[in-house]
């Protein structure tokens, strides 16, 4: 934080790439490292650094949303970083700054011109404009999280990674929202267009209406599986950040208290407080006391944290697929409706025909006309459908292979990153506690425990209770 308000960029630098340093921690007003830099130059520097502590993609390309801040006409602005090696050594990166606004209708528009894709919601999102006097960080950093993970998926999805508009998105900085849309207007009835050339109507809905069922049971097994692992990790979420309280077991009057690990320090902090004016205590006792509080200090950007925000993002997926699996079933609905009103309308056809010759002849004709054009509109409109289902059926089935991949690779992903942050946690503490070792052997070797006399102790006092 002082180098970043100080303009010292080889500082932040080279603490940035020490991973044991909490890049998110804050001071007491709520600010970040980057939030307190000297100016826009440093928190410039700050983002690339954010921007290449993320995974890159196949093609070398790093492309993330580093940063958030509010703006004064009550809105925010999300910092888009891209960044693709030029040369062995050096990347070429390019920022723009979106709103809240513009990604939901980059969402908006891509499903347009993909109704059968599935594509992640970020609608519904909190306004941390809540408290227009006092707009929350906490909720703007989680706006980020989400629309990180929504461009993340985005990138690696099989249909939408290499949209243009998505690759427009992120490398100008300067797009025009009325164009895009005019553009994907076009696109969408040019997709009609070519799904009413080159697709063949399904015929029988049987086998496609089984491919979807057994589908969607497959992805429901998977999202039941997801939450279950969800709900497990906030609960350690909740053992680390949160507070909770339950009654003991058949005692309705008593309450138990499950404090986190945050409240543990800070329960520590204030005990070794009360305790620095007794003078029977060594004052090296107290500082390694202090000393070892301080691994206690659960650091905000937490291992555990990150693996709950990369299940929330595959959940998200989860529940984008079962909204793409449910258009297949509404087609074969409408198809099955269209078939039983084409059955009613050739059967009065039919009756029509049993009229007696030469008793209203023109009526017949002009009811039997009529008729044959509502049966020829529902036939195209039948044959329409059943392209549309075609189409729909072989986006859902390449996309529910490349969604499997994607899957795969980001929870195999999550789990490694869970294990070298929870051991570069650990490794932490363990220098934190050996520290306050030190800090007692500072006081000539008073008060330290002899490991061995220790054990010979409790040895011989289980021994004489045992004889007892």
């Amino acid at each position: 934080m002082v180098a970043s308000k100080y303009g010292r960029i080889d500082m932040v630098r080279v603490l940035f790439g020490d991973p044991r340093v909490d890049t998110n921690a804050k001071e007491l007003r709520g600010l970040t490292a980057v939030e307190l830099a000297k100016d826009d130059e440093v928190r410039n520097r700050i983002d690339d650094l954010v921007l290449f502590t993320n995974q890159p993609a196949e093609d070398g390309r790093i492309t993330a949303v580093v940063r958030s801040f509010f703006v004064e006409d009550a809105t925010i602005r999300l910092v888009v970083k891209s960044g693709a090696p030029s040369h062995e050594l050096s990347f070429t990166v390019t920022t723009c700054r979106r709103s809240l606004a513009d990604f939901e209708n980059l969402a908006k528009l891509l499903a347009l011109e993909n109704p059968a894709s599935w594509l992640p919601s970020i609608a519904g999102m909190r306004s941390p404009f809540q408290i227009s006097s006092k707009p929350s960080r906490a909720v703007l950093r989680d706006i980020q999280v989400r629309l990180n993970g929504f461009l993340k998926i985005l990138l690696s999805h099989s249909t939408f990674s290499t949209h243009e508009m998505l690759w427009e998105f992120f490398l100008v900085p300067d797009i025009q929202a009325d164009m895009m849309e005019k553009r994907s207007k076009l696109k969408a009835e040019a997709r009609l267009d070519r799904v009413r050339e080159e697709y063949e109507p399904v015929e029988d809905v049987k086998d496609v209406e089984q491919f979807v069922d057994h589908a969607r049971d497959m992805v429901r097994s998977v999202n039941y599986a997801t939450k279950s692992v969800i709900r497990r990790t906030n609960a350690l979420r909740i053992v680390m950040f949160g507070k909770a309280s339950h009654p003991k077991p058949f005692t309705p009057f008593l309450h138990v208290t499950m404090l986190n690990q945050a409240d543990l320090s800070e329960a520590g902090q204030i005990a070794s407080k009360s305790l620095k004016p007794l003078e029977f205590i060594p004052s090296t006792h107290i500082n390694a006391l202090e000393t070892y509080l301080l691994t206690l200090v659960p650091p905000t950007s937490h291992p555990i944290s990150a693996l709950h925000t990369t299940l929330l993002s595959i959940h998200s997926t989860l529940i984008a697929l079962l909204l793409s699996l449910s258009r297949p079933t509404q087609l074969i609905s409408s198809i099955n409706n269209s078939s039983r009103s084409l059955n009613r309308n050739y059967a009065s056809l039919s009756r029509s025909t049993r009229w007696p010759l030469g008793l209203l002849d023109d009526t017949r004709q002009r009811l039997d006309r009529e008729k044959e054009e509502v049966i020829r509109k529902e036939e195209e409109e039948k044959g329409s459908l059943g392209r549309e289902l075609r189409y729909t059926q072989q986006v859902v089935a390449g996309e529910l292979a490349g969604w499997q991949e994607w899957r795969a690779k980001t929870a195999r992903r999550a789990v490694r990153d869970l294990v070298v942050g929870m051991v570069v946690q650990e490794r932490g503490r363990l220098e934190g506690m050996r520290r306050a070792i030190r800090r007692l052997k500072e006081g000539g070797g008073e008060g330290v425990v002899d490991e061995e006399g220790y054990r010979a102790r409790v040895e011989e006092e289980r021994g004489q209770a045992g004889g007892r």
